[in-house]
């Protein structure tokens, strides 16, 4: 795939996910607030899961990884400190 190929898709698919998320608004403004600062953080979780459990052979190395998936989520949705 050319860079040109690479930038049109990364192009069109930033454009299709701020239409969709403009159409969300509204439904976002209805979830509970607690529940609206979580949604994300699951979102992103997904795909390290997902990433991590593909070397998973054993029954600890499945808890590992979803452990330090979870972990990396978490980080990302504690409250920022202003200095």
């Amino acid at each position: 795939m050319s860079v040109v190929a690479i930038v049109a898709f990364v192009v069109s698919a930033l454009m299709v996910l701020s239409r969709w998320l403009k159409a969300a608004q509204p439904l976002w403004s209805k979830l509970p607030t607690w529940l609206a600062v979580l949604l994300p953080g699951v979102v992103a979780l997904i795909p390290q899961v997902i990433d991590q459990l593909q070397g998973s052979t054993t029954a600890v190395d499945l808890v590992t990884n979803v452990v330090a998936a979870v972990a990396l989520v978490v980080v990302g949705l504690l409250p920022k400190k202003s200095a």
